[in-house]
């Protein structure tokens, strides 16, 4: 396959999905609730509701139960912002052995992993996708019949040589809800026609399957130094071909980052994950599944240039995480493989036996599988505005179920590379007063006039979520 040259021989940067949380000392997840009422003496047990009256929980009514009313409201007046465009699990549904259209399915990969020698350890740590398998068709009997099916897992992996096996094993196939014929594409060389050659090879055999091809620098740096990667193109071009896109670049473990000053200028901070996400979005639209590598241990052996750089701390994968996420990536992949130690038998899947960085990649990869309903929802626009912070903060707005969801992370910039800690006060549309409540941290806060204020460390993150 081309994406993976020789197993002794990866590049150190590849397609990554980490998800791990330890603490919730990062990133801040806030939900605010907007009460929409008075509640009613009366009790719902034979009503018939009408107008805006809806059944709601409490606890002094008999039966736990009573009416709330829209009018007199308090809180919020219903989804604040606009509606904008963004990604839905609908647009699974043009293939027919692709993955889940189920809102609270959310792609958790785990790149170049073994699923019979490993998917325990997989499962375990809630990753629900294996995303690339080394030579794959030489070993399909060995990936497929022996792995993914006993063990009831899903891959997107396999080119268009492996198309025929694929739909000729009804049992085995529908364990492959998509193909990935390249990694770091650009990077190898290849232009666009080239990838839409091997789209082509897939899809004169296997139509019901999306295709998946990850990128590298060329679409996750800015121009003018990703120009190097794209072969005299524009990350449109590459990002137009298939049907799921990633890009890799993992700053601050990387010694030849070509980033946002001279090429060659060593690592950089962690500011980089989100910016990959908002050149993806920039080159590829604001629907295509975008989705974000993580890498989870050391990707820069002790003889490359640069030396022996540190491997991510737990709380750093988680961070890097939901930069990406609250950037607007669709799924994550994590990067299991160690170069710093090849030696050691399970390198390429160290960070699945690693205790600290596989407890935060599973405790991020149940905080996904809680919100994967919220994440696939709409995205709102217009919905917040925040002030009085000295270093960026990023948020991502939802709405759904009569709650909205602001994803917030003290994400830096180029200016702050490193981030910062900073206060943010939170203005959101439609609110007036209301409780916030931050589900993962026990705590609440009070927003008074539509506004809120929370405090952020360097990349911290939290969620909020408000009934409206």
């Amino acid at each position: 396959m081309r994406f993976i040259k020789n197993r002794q021989n990866f590049s150190r940067r590849r397609l990554t999905i980490y998800m791990g949380a330890l603490t919730i000392t990062g990133i801040v997840v806030v939900v605010a609730i907007f009460a929409a009422g008075t509640f009613s003496a009366f009790e719902p047990e034979n009503g018939t509701l009408s107008g805006s009256a809806a059944v709601v929980t409490a606890s002094g009514a008999s039966g736990g139960q009573a009416v709330q009313f829209g009018s007199g409201a308090t809180g919020g007046g219903g989804a604040p912002g606009v509606a904008v465009a963004s990604f839905s699990p609908n647009y699974w549904a043009q293939w027919s052995h692709g993955p889940s259209t189920d809102p609270n399915w959310f792609p958790i990969g785990v790149f170049d992993n073994d699923p019979y020698w490993n998917d325990d350890d997989v499962k375990a740590a809630n990753i629900n996708t294996y995303v690339g398998l080394y030579d794959f068709g030489g070993q399909y009997s060995h990936y497929v019949t022996q792995g993914l099916v006993p063990h009831n897992s899903y891959a997107f992996a396999g080119e268009g040589s492996d198309a025929v096996n694929i739909m000729n094993d009804a049992t085995g196939g529908a364990h492959i809800q998509g193909y990935q014929p390249a990694d770091e594409a650009e990077m190898k060389g290849y232009d666009p026609a080239d990838i839409q050659g091997w789209v082509n090879d897939i899809r004169v055999h296997d139509t019901s399957r999306p295709v998946f091809v990850g990128y590298g620098k060329g679409l996750s740096l800015p121009q003018p130094q990703a120009n190097i990667w794209l072969n005299g193109h524009q990350p449109s071009e590459y990002c137009a071909v298939p049907d799921v896109v990633a890009a890799d670049f993992y700053g601050p473990q990387d010694p030849q980052n070509f980033g946002y000053a001279n090429a060659y200028n060593g690592p950089t901070g962690q500011f980089v994950y989100g910016k990959t996400i908002d050149l993806m979005r920039a080159a590829c639209g604001p629907a295509k599944p975008v989705w974000h590598y993580v890498e989870a241990e050391k990707v820069n052996a002790p003889s490359d240039q640069g030396g022996n750089l540190p491997a991510p701390t737990p709380l750093q994968i988680q961070q890097n995480a939901w930069l990406g996420i609250i950037h607007g990536a669709n799924g994550l992949i994590y990067f299991c493989h160690d170069f710093g130690n090849q030696s050691a038998g399970d390198w390429d899947t160290k960070c699945l036996h690693d205790p600290p960085r596989t407890a935060a990649i599973t405790q991020m990869n149940t905080w996904l599988k809680s919100y994967a309903a919220v994440l696939n929802s709409p995205t709102r626009g217009n919905a917040v505005t925040v002030s009085g912070n000295t270093t960026k903060v990023t948020t991502l707005v939802k709405y759904l179920n009569g709650f909205a969801y602001i994803f917030a992370i003290a994400d830096g910039d180029e200016t702050h590379v490193n981030s910062g800690s900073t206060s943010a006060t939170f203005t959101v549309d439609k609110l007036t007063n209301a409780t916030v409540q931050l589900p993962n941290e026990s705590r609440t806060l009070t927003a008074t006039g539509g506004k809120f204020t929370d405090t952020f460390t360097p990349f911290q993150w939290h969620v909020y979520k408000i009934a409206m």
